[in-house]
């Protein structure tokens, strides 16, 4: 699953159908989405979004309940889905966060870019529980 396009500033009460709407006059039609795609559609206060898949169907919906959705986390959507548990957002979270951090250690070490074959994800440290803790408010 991969995301086809972000919808900012959606009005989360919009049915499917008013959602397949906005998609439509973008120049996306849900309808004729590859499977493996999906479309993001997420409020203007940026804590609630929605997740279409092909066919106009809604696959995943998250209210943050106030606090804001990082924005830089959406790319790990995909990754952090589970046919069982549904949209897992701080599971996105979590991925983001690791990836930063790890990239700032490489940073400093003077390492670059670290290659995916060598590089295993960082253990949950305290600055990134510290971090989703901070979400979680």
């Amino acid at each position: 699953m991969k995301i086809a396009v972000i919808f900012h500033n959606v009005h989360m009460g919009l049915s499917h159908e008013g959602l397949s709407v906005l998609a439509k006059k973008k120049g996306f039609d849900p309808q004729t989405l590859p499977s493996d795609r999906v479309l993001v559609y997420i409020n203007r206060s940026h804590d609630k979004l929605k997740i279409m898949t092909a066919g106009g169907h809604i696959l995943g919906y998250l209210n943050n309940r106030g606090r804001r959705i990082a924005l830089e986390a959406l790319q790990y959507i995909p990754q952090a889905f589970g046919n069982k548990t549904g949209l897992d957002y701080d599971k996105a979270l979590r991925l983001h966060l690791t990836k930063v951090l790890a990239d700032k250690a490489n940073r400093r070490s003077g390492v670059g870019m670290y290659r995916a074959k060598t590089f295993e994800p960082l253990k949950p440290v305290a600055a990134l529980n510290a971090a989703l803790a901070l979400n979680a408010k």
